[in-house]
């Protein structure tokens, strides 16, 4: 069994990419609670994940259909009703751990050099959270959701004909591409923004320290 993990390792290397960027990570000391923002992100994001998943299975992607399956996933599914609940309150408790890490981001400058990009990452990030929340909004089809639509997608749409054509697409990729909403996972996002985190480190203060070898072959911290 190790002969065979080792042939995965040498042409795949998950485990020293688990080693370096997750499980063997060097974490400073100086770390603070204002830092657990960013894992907790991560576990609602899950629950997001799950909940979303299993409520796509009963959910009936259309006008006509939408309001009256999420009334069965209440009223007649087992635990529907906490799945459902999981899962609207998970999306308001995203944003707010969202914004409490990109607080904590701010007032340590996690946006200055080197980590311009890994900000940038993140703000990319956010700009699809809201664009993924406003179609979850709009999936129960009751008049919350409607109005919502009507007002998130109509944005000034009669005062110049580029406004108009900009609320037309909105409107059509709200009915034709929110039914996905559920299923398309941003791990991917996650995972290349984590990868950016672990290189240069989260901010100016927590800056991740690495082994050196030298020349007389013993290794110290820099």
């Amino acid at each position: 069994m190790n002969g065979f993990m080792n042939w995965i390792e040498q042409r795949i290397p998950l485990t020293r990419v688990a080693n370096m960027h997750a499980i063997q990570y060097p974490a400073p000391i100086n770390m603070n609670f204002w830092y657990v923002f960013g894992f907790l992100s991560t576990i609602v994001l899950v629950n997001q994940i799950l909940t979303g998943v299993w409520l796509t299975m009963n959910f009936v992607p259309s006008a006509e259909g939408a309001f009256a399956s999420v009334e069965y996933i209440m009223r007649e599914i087992d635990y529907g009703w906490l799945i459902r609940y999981m899962h609207s309150t998970g999306a308001s408790a995203f944003f707010i751990v969202v914004y409490l890490h990109m607080f904590r981001g701010m007032i340590y400058g996690s946006y200055q050099k080197p980590r311009e990009l890994l900000w940038v990452f993140g703000m990319l990030i956010y700009l699809a959270l809201m664009a993924e929340a406003f179609m979850g909004y709009v999936l129960p089809w009751g008049q919350m959701s409607y109005w919502g639509a009507r007002g998130g997608s109509s944005g000034g749409g009669g005062k110049s004909s580029i406004a108009a054509k900009a609320g037309t697409v909105m409107n059509g990729f709200t009915a034709r591409g929110c039914q996905q909403q559920n299923t398309s996972c941003p791990l991917g996002r996650m995972a290349a923004r984590m990868l950016l985190n672990a290189e240069t480190g989260s901010s100016k203060n927590i800056t991740p320290k690495r082994e050196k070898t030298t020349s007389k072959g013993v290794s110290e911290k820099r």
